[in-house]
C-alpha cells in the first residue's frame, strides 16, 4: 500500500474514535499466526489486509467487526479460523 494511502487511514481511525475502535500494534499477532492462518484457508491473505493485522490486529467499524486472527487455536475460536469478508480489501 502507498504511504498516501496508509496516512489516510491513520487520519480516518483518529479522528472517528467514536465510530471507530481498533487495536494498536501492541495487541498484533505475529506473522506466525497470519501465516498459519493462510495455511488454514488454502490461499494468501491480501497485503493490505495483513498491514491491517500488524498495524490495528482487528476492531470494528461501527458495530461491524473487521476480523482478525487472536492467537488462539483457531479450531477453539467462536466462528472457526476466521470469517472474512475480504471485498474491502
Amino acid at each position: 500500500m502507498s504511504q498516501v494511502i496508509v496516512q489516510r487511514i491513520r487520519e480516518l481511525v483518529s479522528l472517528n474514535p467514536d465510530v471507530v475502535c481498533f487495536g494498536s500494534e501492541a495487541d498484533q499477532v505475529g506473522d506466525d499466526w497470519i501465516k498459519k492462518a493462510e495455511q488454514k484457508l488454502g490461499f494468501e491473505l491480501p497485503r493490505s489486509y495483513k498491514w491491517f493485522l500488524n498495524t490495528y490486529a482487528g476492531g470494528e467499524i461501527g458495530a461491524e467487526e473487521v476480523y482478525s486472527i487472536y492467537g488462539v487455536d483457531f479450531e477453539s475460536v467462536n466462528g472457526g479460523i476466521l470469517s472474512i469478508n475480504i471485498s474491502w480489501v
